[in-house]
């Protein structure tokens, strides 16, 4: 779910953003 979050952070790869690694 954090992934949603990242998006705006990372339109790039949401699901790779390094906040979730």
């Amino acid at each position: 779910m954090e992934g949603k979050s990242n998006l705006r952070s990372t339109p790039k790869a949401p699901f790779t953003s390094p906040l979730c690694q």
